[in-house]
């Protein structure tokens, strides 16, 4: 009796490195399908004079055995920093402008370049841009899942293209293109392809001042309607372009992310004269926002952002279908006087770093250690003094909008720990000291929020932190 195909699939599953999966295609019929279609999911290329002989290796694998890319499903074409500065012969592979089309099942494509150098589009060699812009013109009625640009100068038909081909647009470190430059002919904006497109449709893009004035431009208005989501993330000083690029896609988006924006400077933005967000958001269904505690808090000056969100969103009528507010805070746990003043604290370090010291050559646990190697004044309860009036407006909106199911508070408690410098996420949530912190802070947030507890709608959450603040 056969072994059923889900099985092998299964157990092939459990094979991780390229070796063991190349051993396994030798070892027995019934495996070389599932191994080549492991062996084969990322394709990972490099334009540089040296990567050539790769690419050539690469072209001439899929000619000779045109199945397999069947089984590409993630694509990454990386340049080199210095691709710009060589002649173009001496880094343009030889492949034919459909070769990246043949990957009918491909899935992701991400084009980076090497460093925080943007370089401009326009140094992708002749024959790569012909078959990237080939690959990307035929997705326009076939959308990839996602399309990434990393660290690139971009203009106004690349993004077109690229939102065009895909659902999920993402633009890391992306600036715009300076203008006078060119494309190049492949990706004229006479060139791009017309026609219905697919309704669904979301970008995320690390917030700069060009790259937001870019995609509010009016050449994208058309594409911008067919945005369900937008994230933003990491913004600075831009107010005034993601407000410009809000106003574009208020009409019809759906859910969005934004950052924490310029409230992170202790200053009233209201005074300075910037503008309000618009007023009819008709379509949105889910705002999530990214804040730091100390915006909730005194001596700081009412947040921005937050009445912003309470005073136009969640006024009466211009948000009907919205159903969720999350707000990401993000909450950053200080010790009281510096790590390694007091003796006891001393003691800890050493024993952590010198575990038979003292010990009887006994070495200490992570578990015994977990504890004692952070500051004592940790175990205490933070009371926080937050800003009476923003959290007023928001609690008096959330209970009045007739929509809105849940308010969620997702609180990332940041607790930095001296002696450990290498924490794992799971132990930091384990972490007793974690809970006494979420729990202090949740209770003031929901003593604050009286009227949105009260009804039901509040909800607050403990969340791993992205990143480890560490002393």
């Amino acid at each position: 009796m056969p072994v059923p195909a889900e099985l092998i699939d299964n157990i092939i599953g459990q094979v991780e490195d390229r070796a063991s999966l190349e051993s396994c295609c030798l070892a027995a019929s019934v495996f070389v399908h599932p191994c080549q279609k492991r062996l084969h999911a990322s394709l990972k290329l490099t334009l540089s004079p040296t990567t050539l002989d790769f690419w050539a290796l690469a072209a001439y694998h899929f000619q000779k055995a045109p199945h397999l890319t069947q089984h590409v499903i993630h694509l990454t074409i990386t340049l080199e920093k210095n691709v710009g500065t060589e002649t173009e012969g001496d880094f343009d592979p030889d492949i034919e402008s459909t070769y990246f089309a043949r990957f009918d099942k491909l899935q992701t494509v991400t084009i980076a370049g090497m460093g925080r150098a943007q370089l401009p589009w326009a140094t992708f060699p002749e024959t790569a841009a012909s078959a990237v812009a080939a690959l990307l013109m035929d997705r326009c009625t076939r959308p990839l899942k996602s399309i990434k640009l990393v660290y690139f100068a971009i203009t106004v038909p690349v993004v077109m293209l690229c939102l065009d081909a895909s659902e999920t647009l993402e633009l890391v470190g992306c600036i715009t293109q300076e203008i006078g430059t060119v494309d190049g002919s492949v990706l004229d904006i006479g060139l791009l392809p017309t026609g219905s497109r697919p309704p669904a449709k979301s970008i995320i893009v690390s917030s700069n001042q060009s790259m937001l004035e870019l995609l509010a431009t009016s050449q994208l208005q058309s594409r911008l309607r067919n945005i369900h989501s937008l994230s933003i993330r990491r913004a600075g000083d831009e107010v005034e372009a993601i407000v410009t690029l809000l106003t574009v896609v208020a009409p019809t988006i759906r859910k969005i992310r934004l950052p924490s924006m310029i409230d992170k400077h202790p200053v009233m933005l209201s005074s300075l004269g910037f503008p309000s967000l618009p007023s009819s958001w008709r379509m949105l269904r889910i705002l999530k926002i990214t804040i730091d505690i100390k915006i909730l808090e005194q001596p700081l000056s009412e947040s921005w952002i937050m009445m912003q969100i309470a005073e136009v969103i969640l006024s009466p009528g211009a948000s009907p279908q919205l159903t969720e507010l999350v707000i990401e805070t993000h909450v950053e746990i200080k010790p009281i006087r510096k790590p390694y003043t007091d003796a006891d604290l001393q003691a800890h370090v050493e024993r952590r770093y010198h575990p038979f010291l003292n010990d009887g050559g006994h070495y200490s646990s992570d578990e015994e250690l977990a504890v004692t190697d952070v500051p004592p004044e940790f175990s205490q309860p933070i009371s926080y003094k937050f800003d009476a009036a923003t959290l007023a407006a928001l609690d008096s909106a959330c209970t009045l909008h007739t929509g809105l199911a849940t308010l969620r508070f997702l609180l990332e408690i940041d607790f930095p720990t001296p002696a450990r410098r290498h924490h794992e996420p799971e132990e930091e949530s384990r972490h007793p000291y974690n809970a006494v912190q979420f729990s202090a802070c949740r209770d003031q947030l929901e003593a604050v929020l009286s009227q949105t507890t009260a009804v039901g709608r509040l909800t607050i959450e403990n969340q791993l932190p992205a990143r480890y603040c560490y002393y």
